[in-house]
């Protein structure tokens, strides 16, 4: 079985785009005591709409309305493959919002996420994006539904392992180390996924 990681389409195009290298998550109704956790280093990320609302996004980051369509029962296109580089925990929310310029979620939203639960933070990953280079069609399945992050899917086929950045190396060397400096200035460890 392989990983999916659920994340809103319209993250999943910014993404796409190399205009955001992070994911911010809490955890959702079925995460269970301990909150959302990353539990893997690898995954496909599974567009989801059933949550993605216009009104929670920068909307100047999207030119229309393609982002937002309810994809509805149909198939599922995957055509993002992800790596976790490290991850952090953030549980001071001033620190939080100085991460404004990394993401396209508004500000109400990272602090909806960070004040859910009894425990304040929120876990941020950066991650490295690879685009598929032909899109992986599943087919719809009650196993992908829940208030939860991560999913088993099926072994993919061999054309859809092929695959490449969606950043080039050197752009990417530079919004990490952007990110470490900042998070560094906070005194906020980072844990490496070797």
């Amino acid at each position: 079985m392989m990983t999916g990681f659920k994340e809103w389409k319209s993250v999943c195009d910014v993404l796409e785009r190399g205009e955001q290298t992070i994911i911010l998550r809490k955890g959702g109704i079925a995460e269970g005591r301990e909150g959302f956790l990353w539990q893997h280093r690898e995954f496909f990320l599974f567009p989801t709409t059933h949550h993605d609302h216009r009104e929670q996004l920068k909307i100047d980051a999207f030119a229309g309305d393609e982002a937002f369509v309810k994809r509805g029962d149909g198939p599922v296109e995957i055509r993002l493959f992800a790596q976790i580089l490290w991850s952090a925990d953030i549980d001071n929310l001033e620190v939080a919002h100085q991460l404004e310029a990394f993401h396209v979620w508004k500000n109400e939203v990272i602090e909806q996420r960070f004040d859910y639960s009894e425990s304040k933070g929120i876990r941020l990953a950066l991650l490295r994006v690879f685009r598929l280079k032909s899109p992986w069609i599943l087919e719809n399945s009650p196993a992908f539904g829940g208030c939860r992050s991560w999913l088993d899917l099926p072994d993919p086929a061999a054309e859809f392992q092929s695959r490449e950045a969606v950043i080039g190396d050197a752009d990417f060397a530079a919004q990490k180390t952007q990110l470490e400096e900042l998070l560094a200035g906070q005194g906020i460890p980072i844990t490496k996924f070797d």
